[in-house]
């Protein structure tokens, strides 16, 4: 949160702004109580309310307070007040050495000076098992009496998001130094290698940051260098530095030890920062870390003409040699090498939507109700101030400082530099939208309405274009030259679903499908188009000018994660530098249903095929199954015995629930109503209706639609589908899912009320299911929880326990309409959706994540050739 000057927190007065970054804000302040001045830094507020990471991080303080060294910045406090954490550090006063290099070169004897301070703080840290992970120029600060400090140890571990859902007593701390693979710490140009890869690291990743340090220090500019940060990146993994900036007149012992602190494979690099700091000392000790003339060079000046002539003479015919070879052997174009990485977010982030900065440097998220960034140089996620309330959208400017998005009911922009959300127009429905050249925004809405066009800075939406049997307009693009708008939408089918990618000229009005079952498309520089079905990303040779693809669609062997909805949206994104980033999925067709005991043992359902099984539902008598085929949008219903009903063929279906004694089942389908008896009771569009199948044990069975004249329980479950409620077995109370704290919560409240609501779950989450033993289970990211509830005579909830933690599939990730389990009727197991990469056991340790695949065009050319 921001602080005005004169806030008082505790006993600490605020009295400047010292400056602010992904870890938070941090201010200068004067300690009434011990009467000096000191730094506090600000958690950011998404940080404070996570009960977890908070626990985390008070252990981990703790050990980094034991830090008590002349050359580390101490941490002597960290407190709580007006809803907020904050961290009391020592005031280093001074300019950093960010600051001092940006001046120029650092003299050898000087930054050999500094550098010694340097390893003597971090090897005070490594002693203790701390890890810095975010060395770099501006975390040290040089005081005017030429004192040397060393900020932020450890910092970048505790602000990361690793282990976040692990109990305080189980929590690893700063003891063990190691980070969780998929999470990339530090920036950009100072990461070792294994952290770039986002792999675990070690002390060793220090070493590798001090070489950069140094380097920086004697040669006056970075060690890997870039214009973005995939460029800086790459430059980690593959390039050398340019070891002729360093001073001419370096002694060899120095330039071996930046050469060893830099060694891309850790095994051959430094593996103590003491080895380092003794070569500093010794450097210092030996000429100042100059080379030195040798005692007795008494050659002549004919001796040393010749020698010089003959070292030429050799130089030049090497080098003739060494280009004729060259000209043999060596490829005529250099091909970029990918660089694929694990960008991991927090537990309680689950994406619904991506999209990457025009330069590729900067990831939005949309989830929890509102909209994330992520830079790629940095180790932290941060919410955009602004846009609470964000359901769609996401969409950046062309110069990337602002974002477009969807509420419920408008479309705003926000600036990234912050200030408020600016309100464009209200949007019902709004799906999501392009800023194009000339600050205009196209988008598209839920249903028929078409394509839209408004400025960005006033005026009312106009009218592009109609979608004559088409709805659901999503994901506008404008190709080169700026007549064409590529965009994705669904046929106005009653039997089928199919997207279809279209584009529209906005010049003369015409309409072209250029790619029948495709959506989501992404114009690639390289001549593609980039797009997804069925969860799999797929590449089409394209040509923008005659605005039709070339060649046929090419699997690209990566699979995307979807909701169990055909409408799932974008969960991947193409920046014009090459940068590819998507949430992973996994093969849908190739998943398992399984029994997970309460200890979380698995045991897979024998004589049921791998499938893309989804929202899988348990009838009252434990021995059948309906489940949904997401690749086929069908409902199945499969009996333990072995048999089976296919009971809908029309690849439009979704919700489905059991009556309570499992004679019928109540189920959505996405047809155009028909006439009939009476209305259809519930449907959440013009397209979608509510169907009851009456579902005898021995087979056989009719299927029927909704009206006024069914019984009150299909209306009830049909009801509870459309609500997003789950009923408790007395029908009394209803479970539910709000973000109103700022993140997923359970609830419980009245059913049908009124009354007020109570709050279930703590630390976040999803997907409550009750069970008929006076349990309600609920999911937190991978964790499976059970809370014991009593609703007689009155409410009493106890204390959620964490019951397994396993990688089993979310789902969307929403509330019980679209929970991805159900419980049995004993409440001993639970049926559940298990990946194809598990063989039907899950995984320990899930973390969102998303992958990003840097410098990817050269190898898309190679996959799907231009011709």
């Amino acid at each position: 949160m921001a602080l005005a000057i004169g806030t008082q927190l505790g006993s600490m007065e605020v009295t400047a702004l010292i400056g602010r970054g992904g870890m938070g804000e941090v201010y200068r302040a004067r300690d009434t109580r011990l009467k000096r001045d000191v730094a506090i830094k600000i958690l950011p507020d998404e940080f404070s309310r996570d009960a977890d990471r908070v626990s985390r991080f008070q252990r981990e303080a703790e050990v980094l307070a034991s830090l008590n060294h002349p050359n580390i910045a101490a941490i002597y406090d960290l407190q709580e007040a007006q809803g907020s954490r904050y961290l009391v550090l020592e005031l280093v006063e001074g300019e950093t050495l960010a600051d001092r290099i940006a001046r120029g070169s650092i003299p050898i004897e000087e930054a050999l000076d500094i550098a010694k301070n340097i390893s003597e703080a971090l090897e005070a840290a490594h002693e203790k098992g701390i890890v810095h992970r975010d060395l770099k120029p501006a975390n040290v600060k040089m005081t005017a009496d030429g004192k040397v400090k060393v900020l932020d140890f450890g910092l970048a571990k505790i602000f990361s998001d690793e282990a976040t859902n692990v109990s305080v007593s189980q929590s690893p701390t700063l003891i063990s130094a190691a980070s969780a693979p998929g999470t990339i710490l530090g920036t950009a140009a100072y990461m070792s290698p294994e952290q770039a890869r986002a792999k675990t690291v070690d002390k060793r990743t220090d070493i590798w940051a001090y070489g950069c340090v140094l380097y920086e220090m004697l040669a006056g500019r970075p060690a890997f260098s870039g214009s973005d940060v995939a460029d800086i990146l790459a430059a980690v993994l593959r390039a050398e530095p340019q070891w002729s900036a360093l001073p001419p007149d370096l002694g060899a012992r120095v330039r071996e030890t930046v050469q060893r602190c830099l060694e891309k494979n850790p095994l051959e690099r430094w593996r103590d920062i003491g080895d380092v700091g003794l070569q500093i000392r010794s450097a210092l000790a030996d000429n100042g870390g100059r080379v030195g003339q040798p005692v007795g060079a008494r050659e002549s000046s004919h001796s040393v003409h010749a020698t010089l002539l003959a070292v030429t003479f050799t130089f030049c015919i090497t080098l003739i040699l060494v280009g004729v070879l060259a000209w043999v052997i060596w490829p005529r174009r250099q091909v970029s090498t990918p660089v694929r990485l694990e960008v991991s977010l927090p537990p309680d982030i689950r994406p619904t939507e991506i999209a990457l900065s025009p330069d590729g440097r900067r990831l939005a998220v949309v989830a929890n109700g509102r909209i994330y960034i992520r830079a790629l140089d940095e180790a932290q996620v941060r919410t955009v101030p602004g846009t609470e309330g964000a359901v769609d959208g996401g969409f950046f400017s062309p110069d990337g400082q602002w974002l477009g998005f969807f509420t419920n009911d408008q479309l705003k922009k926000v600036a990234l530099n912050g200030g408020a959300a600016i309100p464009l127009a209200n949007v019902s429905e709004g799906l999501s939208g392009t800023w194009a050249p000339g600050d205009r925004i196209f988008f598209g809405l839920k249903g028929p309405s078409g394509l839209f066009q408004i400025s960005v800075s006033a005026g009312m939406p106009e009218p592009v274009a109609k979608l004559d049997g088409y709805h659901d307009l999503d994901y506008p693009e404008i190709l080169p030259g700026g007549e064409w708008l590529l965009f994705s939408a669904q046929h106005d089918s009653p039997v089928s679903i199919q997207f279809d990618i279209l584009a529209q000229s906005l010049v003369s009005g015409e309409r072209k499908v250029v790619l029948k079952g495709g959506k989501f498309a992404r114009y690639s520089p390289t001549g593609h188009l980039i797009y997804e079905q069925l969860g799999s990303l797929y590449a089409v040779a394209f040509d923008a000018v005659k605005v039709s693809v070339t060649g046929p669609p090419t699997p690209l062997g990566e699979y995307v994660a979807t909701d169990i909805s055909f409408f799932s949206p974008a969960l991947f994104a193409l920046a014009p530098n090459g940068t590819l980033a998507f949430v992973p999925g996994r093969d849908a067709s190739k998943r398992h249903l399984v029994w997970i005991d309460r200890t979380g043992h698995a045991e897979p359902l024998k004589g049921l095929p791998q499938r893309a099984y989804a929202a899988p539902r348990l009838a009252p008598d434990g021995q059948r199954i309906i489940a949904l085929f997401e690749d086929t949008g069908d409902l199945w219903i499969f009996d333990m015995r072995g048999s089976s009903i296919r009971l809908t063929k029309n690849g439009l279906s979704g919700l489905a629930a059991w009556s309570s004694d499992g004679s019928q089942v109540v189920y959505s389908s996405g047809r155009v109503n028909r006439a009939g008896p009476g209305p259809a009771i519930f449907q959440d569009t013009a397209r979608t209706t509510w169907s009851v199948f009456s579902a005898p044990s021995d087979g056989g069975g009719e299927v029927r639609e909704i009206t006024n004249t069914d019984s009150k329980e299909a209306a009830l479950l049909a009801a509870q589908l459309v609500n997003a409620e789950s009923i408790s077995p007395d029908g009394r109370w209803a479970a539910y899912v709000s973000d109103e704290s700022g993140r997923d919560e359970v609830y419980v409240k009245p059913h049908p009320g009124p009354g007020g609501k109570f709050p279930v779950s703590a630390g976040g989450g999803i997907q409550p299911v009750w069970g008929r033993n006076g349990e309600l289970f609920y999911r937190n990211a991978a964790r499976m929880l059970a809370v014991p509830i009593s609703t007689m005579p009155t409410l009493k909830i106890g204390q959620p326990k964490v019951l397994f933690e396993e990688d089993y599939e979310l789902g969307p990730g929403g509330p019980r309409t679209n929970s991805n389990y159900d419980v049995a009727p004993d409440g001993q197991r639970f049926l559940m959706v298990a990946p194809e990469s598990t063989g039907g056991i899950g995984q320990s340790a899930f973390r969102p994540q998303i992958r990003v695949v840097l410098d990817w065009f050269e190898e898309l050319k190679q996959l799907v050739p231009v011709h």
